[in-house]
């Protein structure tokens, strides 16, 4: 399974790729989310992105062009500073 974020200038989102298509999940923000919600509920990402509500689909190669965004976002440490 292959999982991007994309972002325009106000929102933050996951989508996971499907041929040449980005299915947005409702209410994900980042992958680190969605990783640590999988880490909490004990169940796989793919088992996990399969349960939840895709509530936009988006062509790839228009994200791609204008809202892809490369960089990982995961909270900041205390201890690291």
């Amino acid at each position: 399974m292959h999982l991007v974020q994309i972002a325009n200038q106000s929102n933050r989102r996951v989508a996971f790729v499907e041929e040449t298509y980005l299915r947005c999940l409702a209410g994900v923000a980042s992958v680190y989310e969605l990783a640590q919600e999988c880490l909490r509920k004990d169940v796989s990402i793919p088992e996990y992105v399969g349960s939840l509500q895709v509530d936009e689909s988006l062509h790839y190669d228009d994200v791609y062009s204008r809202r892809f965004i490369a960089h990982r976002s995961k909270p900041q440490s205390k201890d690291r500073r």
